[in-house]
């Protein structure tokens, strides 16, 4: 008698048990608030199965002033901290100095001689399929917070046709900062769908806009009182585009304006307002980031952190002469910082292995297990690294494999300056238009300073054959693609 009121009792709180979870079950499809303690349990427990993915995007960033890549200030150390916690990669590389046609890579997964987005003016094709329209076929929501200059330049805008498959595509700002009430109204509103975001932002782009420049004193000289100081306000036309120095005297170059001569203490403050916007973007990185962990959404999303292209500061240029600013195929100008979040990988890796900008389109695919299409074979020119986030050392080999073949040759142009490079970790081959060649040993002179193209007559001839044969591949792809 006893062992059955024992079973009884047993009985009855199995019964107490599915009780209960029913309650809780029935509360949760009624939207009760039971103000429970929330679990951040990963992407797969919620109510959809993909990742959410985010891209963010620092225009004319570089890895030299970036306190993770060996920069004695301590410029970023939100991004860096983000980069040594997860995925750090050491040698990304973007198409372009130029933001338009670096982003229309990283978007249609195309080189660009192919996507031909070469000059200011030039749009993105509507033929094109980009990952805002891929993931959005896909189930997606899409949004877009660029950074768009000045109204009159069509830079971003949707005249340059960026905005395709995107459901939003607003007007941006120029800190980072400025779009986080409007992305935390977005998650909070998003419905149950996974989502895609590209965010940018342009405020490191601002340093040579000298009068309209701020000053937070983090690393400028507080008592500073240069020529600089006293340049004409943007308002009047006169804006600095870019820095160099011949025969020793430094100039900066002014669009509207004689040039201006200035000093090595000028230089310095140049460097010190470019650390200080940087800094302060590094801030809003932090603060994003905050949010979306605040919003439960950070473990759900693969994010990345990276720039459509760097900056050349201070930094000896092919033709000898020191020079700031972007727009060819300079080191620190194409191999751009790149981290990345992947939801559910628990322990930071750092990948050497040179990847493309073209090669994240087709990662983002395989990450979120998401399909292209059929014409995949025609429109991506990428190959995926998730094998290397895997910890796979092996890379899948290309054709084009130059001395040692795992390491594979990307391409980078500039259309506008007639320049066009060919690179991998250990060499980088240069054209200029088109009768000048430079061929740079990477491993040994990262920096660029010495051509030995000379000392290596074979390779280069074996290189400028290669950067022809990518160049007709290109144009055949784009009659194929765009007719």
């Amino acid at each position: 008698m006893e062992e059955r009121i024992d079973d009884d009792m047993k009985y009855f709180d199995f019964k107490q048990v599915l009780l209960i979870a029913s309650f809780f079950c029935f509360s949760f499809f009624l939207g009760i608030n039971l103000n429970l303690p929330s679990l951040d349990m990963g992407w797969m427990d919620g109510d959809h199965d993909k990742p959410n993915v985010i891209i963010v995007d620092i225009d004319r960033m570089t890895e030299s002033h970036m306190s993770c890549y060996g920069y004695h200030r301590n410029t970023t150390p939100n991004m860096c901290r983000f980069g040594e916690e997860n995925i750090m990669v050491e040698n990304a590389i973007s198409h372009s100095g130029w933001t338009g046609s670096s982003l229309a890579s990283l978007f249609s997964g195309q080189y660009v001689g192919t996507h031909d987005v070469k000059a200011f003016n030039d749009t993105l094709e509507n033929e094109s399929r980009t990952m805002a329209e891929v993931f959005s076929e896909n189930g997606y929501s899409t949004v877009a917070y660029p950074s768009i200059p000045t109204k009159d330049k069509k830079f971003m805008n949707r005249e340059y046709n960026f905005q395709q498959g995107f459901d939003s595509y607003g007007y941006g700002h120029y800190n980072l900062k400025d779009h986080e009430e409007e992305i935390d109204s977005y998650i909070r509103s998003n419905d149950d769908r996974p989502f895609f975001m590209f965010v940018q932002s342009y405020k490191p782009h601002r340093y040579l806009h000298f009068n309209a420049t701020y000053r937070d004193y983090n690393f400028q000289n507080e008592s500073y009182s240069g020529v600089l100081h006293d340049m004409p306000p943007r308002a009047e036309g006169q804006v600095a585009t870019d820095i160099v120095r011949n025969n020793g005297q430094y100039q900066v170059l002014v669009s509207d304006g004689e040039n201006v001569n200035i000093t090595e203490r000028d230089i310095e403050h140049v460097k010190a307002t470019y650390d200080d916007l940087l800094y302060d973007t590094d801030q809003s990185f932090g603060d994003l980031i905050r949010l979306l962990k605040d919003r439960g959404v950070y473990s759900e999303s693969i994010i990345i952190l990276t720039a459509n292209h760097g900056e050349v500061i201070d930094t000896m240029s092919f033709s000898g002469n020191e020079r700031f600013g972007h727009g060819v195929v300079y080191e620190d100008q194409i191999n751009v910082p790149f981290m990345m979040h992947v939801p559910e990988r628990e322990k930071p890796l750092d990948i050497d292995r040179q990847i493309e900008f073209v090669d994240v389109f087709p990662t983002l695919l395989e990450l979120t297990d998401t399909e292209f299409g059929d014409e995949r074979e025609l429109m991506l020119q990428g190959e995926s690294f998730g094998h290397l986030i895997e910890g796979d050392s092996d890379f899948p080999l290309k054709e084009d494999g130059v001395e040692n073949p795992q390491e594979n040759l990307t391409m980078i142009s500039d259309y506008g300056y007639k320049i066009h490079a060919l690179r991998n970790n250990s060499w980088k081959y240069v054209r200029f238009n088109p009768d000048q060649e430079m061929l740079f040993n990477l491993e040994k002179d990262p920096k660029e300073h010495n051509n030995v193209a000379e000392e290596y007559p074979k390779l280069t001839d074996k290189l400028s054959q290669e950067l022809d044969q990518k160049q007709q591949r290109n144009q055949i792809l784009h009659s194929r693609i765009y007719g």
